[in-house]
């Protein structure tokens, strides 16, 4: 297969995978029907039976058609359900959720003492490994004196925390009790970890979340992001992967040995040193590596299929072509850099 058609499938399929996951994320910020061209017309109407009826000759069609006038009436339901918490000040879209924490609601948490039904400890001499899920939730990781433990603390039941400690491996999954995709209003958690406490591995999971921490100290960090803002001040790893699905990553001031990176129709900046090695990919989305040192500390391989690549301020221009290598004399580091539709550049400072 030449390389033309295979960036158009490339791109076909890209498209395909795009409108799949901005319907998703549509739902998962609040949006609604009402507020669609299709809802305007089908759900407010309650016409989705209609619509099938011609699609679907016999009597085949009038069971499915009243099935959806129900869902119909379901889904409008719901969706003003929604719409009067946020209205009455008792839910805020996702939209909101992703601004952090406010002052008050942090001296909520720090105020709560151990032993509340809000608060949960854990024994760190019994931890190596730490993952984190949120979905959705607004979560804050500090380092500060948690009497030589990590200690978990929310606003309020209505973010639910399910814990599992197996072997030397703490796993904290956050959910919003209402089990839709907004959160209440004012409700987040604070996870505080005694000062430069070092994990084996540190696991961030966020989806339709907000994830804020000072600083991570791992052998070994991953941080996937869906549809979610994941800002993390300091950071020192020897293997670090940041993936963003229509998400957006920041951190601004890191240290890892390799530095792996994927963007789909997501946002990735890393401002810090890389030891070793770079492996980035932006399919539709953005990634802006900032690193020590200079372009010859690095042999490259490029391949921007339909889009450019720029390094230290120079454009690949080999957009369409077959991947190709740049080597220098001396240099000590690879940089892998591949971007289909995107935007990727790499700075030097």
């Amino acid at each position: 297969m030449n390389r033309f058609i295979r960036n158009m499938l490339i791109a076909a399929a890209v498209c395909f995978a795009a409108g799949l996951v901005m319907s998703g994320c549509a739902a998962a910020v609040g949006g609604t029907f009402p507020h669609m061209v299709f809802g305007n017309s089908l759900v407010n109407s309650g016409r989705l039976g209609d619509l099938i009826g011609w699609m679907i000759p016999g009597s085949v069609h009038s069971g499915i058609a009243e099935g959806l006038d129900s869902l119909d009436e379901a889904i409008s339901d719901g969706l003003d359900r929604v719409e009067e918490e946020i209205a009455e000040g008792r839910t805020v879209p996702y939209s909101e959720a992703l601004n952090g924490i406010d002052e008050e609601t942090m001296e909520k948490l720090v105020s709560l003492k151990d032993g509340d039904s809000l608060v949960s400890t854990y024994q760190l001499d019994e931890i190596s490994d730490l993952k984190i899920t949120a979905a959705p939730s607004r979560i804050v990781i500090a380092e500060g004196r948690t009497d030589g433990g990590i200690r978990v603390a929310r606003t309020s039941d209505k973010i639910v925390l399910k814990d599992k400690l197996s072997n030397d491996s703490l796993e904290l999954t956050f959910e919003n009790a209402k089990k839709i995709w907004n959160l209440p209003v004012g409700e987040a958690v604070l996870i505080t970890i005694p000062e430069n406490v070092t994990f084996r591995k540190v696991e961030l999971q966020a989806s339709a979340a907000s994830i804020e921490a000072d600083r991570i100290l791992a052998e070994e960090l991953d941080i996937t992001a869906d549809a979610a803002s994941v800002n993390i001040g300091r950071v020192s790893a020897e293997e670090m992967k940041l993936v963003a699905n229509a998400a957006s990553i920041e951190i601004p001031d890191g240290a890892a040995d390799r530095l792996e990176i994927s963007s789909a129709m997501g946002s990735v900046v890393y401002t810090g040193a890389v030891e070793k090695s770079i492996e980035a990919d932006s399919s539709m989305g953005s990634v802006v590596i900032t690193v020590d040192g200079n372009m010859k500390d690095f042999d490259y391989t490029l391949d921007g299929a339909m889009a450019r690549i720029a390094v230290d301020g120079l454009e690949d221009t080999n957009s369409g072509k077959d991947k190709r290598t740049v080597r220098f004399d001396g240099a000590s580091k690879t940089a892998e850099l591949e971007c289909e539709m995107g935007s990727l550049k790499l700075h030097f400072r």
